[in-house]
C-alpha cells in the first residue's frame, strides 16, 4: 500500500505543505473537489489555517485580500478542470497590482493529457499569459524542493504550480502523518540603499519646494516606507486615496481636484508608486513630467501614460531608508498651495452642505467615520474616484484593486481583509455588488465583520461622465436593473438595511458596524441624486479654476 498512487499522492502532498509552512505560508484558501483531496488533506494535517471558499472565483479574490493584508502570499488550491480557469480574475489583478499568490492547481495524470479524458484541459495555458511563472510536477517530483523554489517566485509575484494526481486519490486507511526532513530556507537580502539611490535621497532634501504625489500601493511594507519618506522630506504631500497614507497631517485636502490647469508651482514632483484613481491628478503628473521622479512599487514598471523625467529603479524601503538616514528640517506651506487647498476646502464643505443623500456626501461620510482600527475597501469605477475626491483625512486603512481596476471579485476581497478579525467596511456600486454575488453568499455564512454598504445609484452611471456621453445613447452603458439588492442580500442571510436619506444611512452603518457580523447597507439613492452629484462636482472644479 505505500507504493500505491494514493499514498504516494498524500505523502508529496503533506511534504509540500510542511514545507511551505515553514517559509511562512499562513493561510490556504480552499476551493475542494475531489482531484484535490490530498491537497486539502495535507493543508489540515500541517495545522495551517484553512479557508473553504466553494467558488474558485471568488477563493482567488479571497486570497488576495488576505496577502494584500499580510504582504505575503496565500496558497489556493482548487481541484481540476474549468476550475482553475476560475481563478484568472483574481490573478490578473494580483499580478497588475505586485500582490504575491500561490496557486496549486490537481491535474489528471500526465498520461491523462491531450487523450479526450474528462477534465484534462491544458490547465497551465489556462493561466501561462498571467502569472509570472508555472511549475509542472507530480509525486515523483521532490516534494520539498518544488515548495522552496515555488515559495521563493510567489514571494515576489504569482506563482502556479499544477499537480499531476493519478488514482486511488487517497490510501485507506489514512496514515498518521510522518515527520519531514526539511530543506532549510537559506535566503540573502539586499538590505541597504545603493549609491544612486543615496544621491537622489541627499539631492531631494536639498531641494526647498517640492510635491510628493503617493499613487496606489498594495504591500504593508511599501505604505509603511512611503509614511516614513514622506514624514522626512516635509514636502507637500497628494495622496491617493489607494496609497494607505491619507492620513498624515502633510496629506493635503486636494486630492481628485488638482489638475493641470491649477495655480500651483511645482519645481520637483516625487511619484511614489502606481498611477493616479482621477484623471485630473493624471493631468497634473503630465503637465510636471519634465520635472518627475517617478519611484515605481515594481521595478521595470512604468506608471502613467506619460514619461518621468527619471526612473529610480530602486525600491521604496531602500529610498526611505536613504531619506529617513538625512537630517532633515520642517519646511513652510507655499503660499500658492495654500490658498489652493483653502479654496477647494471651502467650496468642498459648501458642496456637502447641499447635495443631499448622494454619492458625494456617502463617500465624505464612510471616510470620515470609518474608524482607524478598521480596513475601508472602496470599489473600481465611480465609488473609488467619489472617495479620492471628497474623503479628506481617512485614517482607515484604504485598499482598493487599482491593478486592472476590475469590478469583480470585491466582496470576496473583502472577506479576505477581514480573515484576521479586523473590521473592513466595503463601499461597492450596484453593478460591482452583482459581479459578487456568490462572494456576498460566502461573506454571510461567515461570522467576520464586513459591512458592505451598496450604493445603488441605477447602474452603470460613471459612463455618463466620459467624453462621448452627450454624443451617443447611453442605453447599452447605463444599465438599470429591477434587482432589489437589499432583498437579495438579506435572503442570501446578511443583516440588511434599507437608507434613503442621510439620517437613515448614518444609523445604519453605526447599527451594522456595532454588531460585528457581515451586514449590508442598501444605499437606494434617488434619480435627482445623480444631477446633485454633478452641481457638486462642479462647485469645487470651479473654485479650483484660476482667478
Amino acid at each position: 500500500m505505500t507504493n500505491s498512487p494514493g499514498a504516494e499522492n498524500l505523502m508529496f502532498a503533506r511534504e509540500l505543505f510542511a514545507t511551505w509552512k515553514t517559509c511562512g505560508l499562513g493561510c490556504v484558501v480552499l476551493a475542494p473537489g475531489a482531484r484535490c483531496a490530498a491537497l486539502a488533506l495535507a493543508a489540515r494535517d500541517t495545522g495551517l489555517h484553512v479557508v473553504r471558499i466553494d467558488d474558485e472565483r471568488s477563493a482567488g479574490f479571497v486570497a488576495l485580500g488576505w496577502a494584500r493584508v499580510e504582504g505575503r502570499p496565500a496558497a489556493v488550491v482548487t481541484t481540476s478542470g474549468s476550475a482553475v480557469a476560475n481563478l484568472l480574475p483574481a490573478v490578473v489583478e494580483a499580478r497588475q497590482s505586485g500582490i504575491p499568490m500561490l496557486l496549486v492547481t490537481a491535474d489528471r495524470p500526465v498520461r491523462l493529457r491531450g487523450t479526450g479524458a474528462n477534465q484534462t484541459g491544458d490547465q497551465v495555458a489556462m493561466l501561462a499569459g498571467s502569472v509570472d511563472r508555472s511549475l509542472v510536477a507530480d509525486f515523483s517530483t521532490q516534494a520539498s524542493g518544488l515548495a522552496l523554489d515555488a515559495w521563493r517566485g510567489a514571494e515576489q509575484g504569482v506563482v502556479h504550480v499544477n499537480i499531476g494526481f493519478d488514482e486511488p486519490l487517497l490510501p485507506s486507511p489514512i496514515p498518521e502523518v510522518p515527520q519531514f526532513a526539511l530543506s532549510r530556507r537559506r535566503t540573502v537580502l539586499d538590505s541597504a540603499p545603493g549609491p544612486a539611490t543615496q544621491q537622489v535621497a541627499q539631492r531631494l532634501m536639498e531641494e526647498e519646494q517640492g510635491i510628493i504625489f503617493v499613487g496606489p500601493l498594495a504591500r504593508p511594507r511599501e505604505r509603511r516606507a512611503a509614511r516614513g519618506l514622506v514624514q522626512a522630506l516635509g514636502w507637500p504631500v497628494l495622496a491617493d486615496i489607494a496609497s494607505g497614507i491619507r492620513d498624515i497631517e502633510s496629506t493635503l485636502p486636494w486630492g481628485g481636484w488638482l489638475d493641470e490647469q491649477a495655480a500651483v508651482h511645482c519645481p520637483v514632483l516625487l511619484h511614489l508608486g502606481g498611477r493616479p484613481t482621477h484623471r485630473t491628478t493624471a493631468s497634473f503628473l503630465a503637465r510636471n513630467a519634465a520635472n518627475r521622479l517617478l519611484v515605481p512599487a515594481h521595478r521595470g514598471r512604468m506608471e502613467g501614460d506619460d514619461e518621468a523625467a527619471l526612473v529610480l529603479e530602486t525600491s521604496l524601503e531602500h529610498l526611505s531608508m536613504a531619506i529617513t538616514g538625512l537630517p532633515s528640517s520642517s519646511k513652510p506651506l507655499p503660499s500658492d498651495i495654500g490658498s489652493f487647498c483653502s479654496k477647494v476646502q471651502s467650496a468642498r464643505q459648501t458642496a456637502l452642505e447641499q447635495c443631499g443623500f448622494s454619492e458625494p456626501w456617502i463617500a465624505a461620510q464612510v471616510g470620515s467615520v470609518t474608524p482607524s482600527t478598521s480596513r475601508l475597501l472602496v470599489g473600481n469605477s465611480r465609488s473609488v474616484r467619489e472617495l479620492d475626491r471628497w474623503a479628506t483625512q481617512v485614517v482607515a486603512d484604504v485598499h482598493a484593486s487599482r491593478g486592472l481596476s476590475g469590478i469583480d471579485g470585491q466582496i470576496s476581497t473583502a472577506l479576505g481583509l477581514a480573515l484576521d478579525g479586523r473590521p473592513v467596511v466595503a463601499i461597492l456600486g450596484d453593478q460591482t455588488i452583482r459581479h459578487d454575488l456568490s462572494g456576498l453568499a460566502q461573506l454571510a455564512e461567515t461570522n467576520l465583520p464586513v459591512v458592505v454598504v451598496g450604493v445603488d445609484n441605477g447602474g452603470g452611471q460613471i459612463f455618463r461622465d466620459l467624453p462621448f456621453a452627450s454624443d451617443v445613447s447611453l442605453d447599452d452603458f447605463v444599465s438599470p436593473r429591477s434587482t432589489d439588492l437589499g432583498a437579495v442580500a438579506s435572503a442570501l442571510g446578511c443583516r440588511t438595511i434599507v437608507a434613503e436619506d442621510r439620517v437613515s444611512f448614518a444609523q445604519g452603518f453605526a447599527a451594522l458596524a456595532a454588531t460585528g457580523e457581515p451586514g449590508f447597507l442598501h444605499a437606494k439613492l434617488a434619480p435627482e441624486a445623480e444631477q446633485l452629484r454633478l452641481e457638486a462636482n462642479h462647485m469645487v472644479s470651479s473654485a479650483c479654476l484660476p482667478s
